[in-house]
């Protein structure tokens, strides 16, 4: 067990974090060259915040080399040093790394059952360290500055923050609180309470909101899946085929979309599936048309097994109408490709008529 004797500090932006890590460091110390390193933490805690609540963090660190190591930390009387536990893991699930015999598990295991926790926060760290040195004749390191440039992802979104840490690594001068008043009077750096934990945790409930604000006002789209006798209907796109999308949602916007392509609204139509929106599209409507009325004049037809075909290859590539052919795939709606090999891109079928009563 060891006792954290450190301090952290908020830095404004990147920018201010390269200018800080390349100044002397303060009360007299003898600083080194930067080193620069790549981390990822995982921090991990139950549906209700049980550890948070109890003042606990349990982190598992995957250390660019792929070690990762189980640190504990216990600790909630600030005027305390926190106690933190740590081991060496081999475990590549965190989950599974808390069932190891170490003694950050055990002890964890002591506070709540492992089956309980899972990942609620991941940390992408860019660290440079510099050791801080004093002495009359030896320098002897004293302090280690550690500037972090923080990732946090959740739900497709981003935030980053910086920080400094300055943690006690030998024993002497100066001490931390004069370290402290002298980054404060030369760099306006005050030092932080809040565990950079609970800090990480406070951007990824603003980023789950803003996902989910996202979700709400999101634009939807409709895509027309046209079919005719085993045949589906495309749009020359990008020297290859799509189906027909526009903005809207609903029945009427699919049938001004039918319009729009064969110059006539008659037809069956109906709903397919209703998808979410991606990071490469916005939501969409899966509509089905067939018995259409007009002279098709605006389509491609394809076989439906030539269409499964070129899914995914230059021909059809764009997200909607992937995203449109897989439901329709599931739902049995076209054939498969029979068991031979595409080589080539056959020529596009000639659009014909389309003379379906209504």
């Amino acid at each position: 067990m060891a006792a954290e004797s450190q301090f952290r500090c908020d830095v404004s932006g990147p920018e201010a974090l390269a200018a800080l890590r390349n100044a002397p460091l303060p009360a007299g110390l003898s600083g080194s060259a930067p080193t620069k390193s790549f981390h990822r933490d995982i921090y991990l805690d139950s549906n209700d915040r049980t550890l948070q609540a109890r003042s606990v963090s349990c982190r598992v660190r995957i250390q660019a080399d792929d070690r990762r190591i189980l640190t504990l930390f216990i600790g909630g009387d600030p005027s305390l040093p926190v106690e933190r536990y740590e081991a060496q893991v081999s475990a590549l699930d965190p989950r599974q790394a808390l069932l190891e015999d170490s003694e950050p598990a055990r002890r964890l295991r002591g506070l709540i059952d492992p089956a309980q926790l899972k990942p609620r926060i991941e940390l992408e760290v860019e660290r440079w360290t510099r050791t801080g040195s004093s002495g009359w004749f030896v320098k002897t390191p004293r302090l280690a500055f550690v500037y972090d440039a923080c990732t946090v992802r959740h739900s497709g979104l981003t935030r980053t923050f910086e920080e400094v840490q300055v943690r006690r690594i030998g024993a002497g001068g100066p001490r931390l609180e004069a370290v402290a008043a002298a980054m404060e009077r030369d760099h306006g750096l005050r030092p932080m309470v809040l565990p950079r934990h609970q800090r990480a945790a406070g951007q990824v409930e603003i980023m789950a909101a803003e996902s989910a604000t996202r979700k709400i006002g999101a634009a939807v789209s409709v895509v027309l899946l046209a079919l005719d006798a085993g045949d589906v209907g495309f749009l020359p796109h990008e020297g290859g085929y799509a189906l027909p999308v526009a903005r809207g949602s609903g029945e009427e916007a699919a049938r001004h979309l039918l319009r729009t392509v064969i110059g006539s609204s008659v037809g069956t139509l109906s709903l397919l599936a209703t998808l979410p929106p991606t990071e490469d599209r916005d939501g969409l409507e899966v509509w089905v048309a067939r018995r259409i009325r007009g002279d098709g004049d605006g389509l491609t037809w394809l076989p439906s097994a030539e269409a499964i075909a070129r899914i995914g290859t230059p021909d059809i590539r764009t997200p909607e109408t992937l995203a449109a052919l897989a439901v329709a795939t599931r739902a049995s709606l076209l054939a498969a490709p029979a068991p031979v090999p595409f080589e080539r891109m056959a020529p596009p079928v000639e659009a014909r008529r389309c003379s379906f009563a209504a």
